[in-house]
């Protein structure tokens, strides 16, 4: 959503920020206050706006290392853009400057590789002492960034808790026939959305095209906004 006003409503910027409950999120959408400036930010800013990471760095980067530092990002309670914010705002870098192949669920333990523009691993490293349910490792030098997409598939542990049997036989019974048979993978919240308007919705509106609709589905008052 974010890259579709990016590459369509230049004059507008987004960000997500928490909804009216725990389990949902908002995509803010917001004038571009920047757009008409003239002056040497917003020549930069044009610059680097078709570019997936944000180009700036270290000036005199070593001619042997590659452009991108690659390494894993362990993480817990927090999802992906949550924790490289945090970790771009103590660099004092810009999100855009990280490169990922997809979301991590926020209430999970997770890994995932992760790209940098230009930093060096020492200064990544340094960070693991301050850092509280994030830490950085593995780090190696690339000449291509990370882009959402770029991973074959995701490998999850699920922990079962505070499960009541009437004896171990009959968990270990029930857990064999889940390995056989499977179970019927329901999409919840996380796909749909929690909002009067379900993000399927949106995204089927989307894919027609119908740009206009999109945009009223999404900033039209709803029941119990505040005008």
């Amino acid at each position: 959503m974010h890259n579709f006003f990016k590459e369509n409503f230049r004059f507008l910027v987004t960000d997500t920020v928490d909804g009216p409950d725990s389990s949902s999120k908002c995509i803010r959408v917001r004038l571009n206050s920047g757009s008409n400036n003239n002056g040497r930010n917003s020549k930069k800013r044009k610059e680097r706006g078709s570019k997936p990471y944000d180009s700036r760095g270290f000036g005199n980067w070593p001619e042997h290392l590659g452009k991108f530092l690659r390494f894993h990002l362990y993480k817990e309670n927090k999802d992906t853009q949550e924790a490289l914010g945090l970790i771009g705002k103590m660099l004092g870098i810009q999100p855009r400057s990280f490169g990922f192949a997809g979301t991590k669920d926020k209430r999970s333990v997770s890994t995932q590789r992760v790209t940098v523009f230009k930093q060096h691993a020492s200064r990544l490293a340094a960070l693991n002492e301050r850092l509280i349910g994030i830490k950085v490792g593995d780090f190696c030098y690339a000449n291509e960034g990370l882009l959402l997409g770029q991973l074959l598939g995701n490998r999850f542990t699920i922990t079962l808790r505070g499960v009541v049997s009437d004896s171990e036989d009959t968990i270990r019974g029930s857990a064999d026939s889940l390995g056989k048979h499977g179970f019927i993978n329901y999409f919840g919240l996380q796909r749909f959305g929690s909002g009067s308007v379900p993000t399927h919705l949106i995204g089927a509106i989307l894919l027609r095209g119908e740009w206009k609709a999109a945009i009223n589905m999404i900033l039209d008052p709803r029941e119990g906004d505040i005008l």
